[in-house]
């Protein structure tokens, strides 16, 4: 059985990494998740505002975890990690999750481990 070529996806915009202004720290997160959920693994990179990578840092979490979850629980590491390895006063967080991002910033509080993790 033949399978079927499948086109290339061709996107109508750029999509790039903007510098965060002068004085600013932009934080990066991704998280995924492998083996059949039982396996999660992070990163996170601090940017300065000439693009300069001031750290980079990756984890594995053997435990079975949303992609919500391991997005929560990556962009938590990151804000703990700047309070505790630099001194600067601005900084810009940034995640390829809308939902996360929409529930951080809504008044809703969700009970469930979910909201524990976004209320810290």
């Amino acid at each position: 059985m033949q399978r079927e070529k499948t086109q290339p996806l061709h996107l109508d915009h750029h999509i790039s990494w903007v510098k965060p202004p002068g004085g600013t720290i932009k934080c990066n997160v991704d998280a995924a998740i492998f083996q059949n959920n039982a396996v999660t693994r992070y990163g996170i990179c601090y940017q300065n505002s000439r693009g300069e990578l001031l750290l980079g840092k990756s984890a594995i979490i053997h435990s079975s975890l949303s992609v919500l979850e391991a997005e929560a629980i990556a962009l938590l590491e990151a804000m703990k990690s700047s309070t505790s390895g630099f001194h600067h006063v601005y900084y810009v967080y940034e995640t390829n999750s809308k939902i996360l991002t929409k529930t951080i910033l809504s008044t809703i509080i969700y009970h469930n481990e979910f909201g524990d993790l976004v209320t810290q």
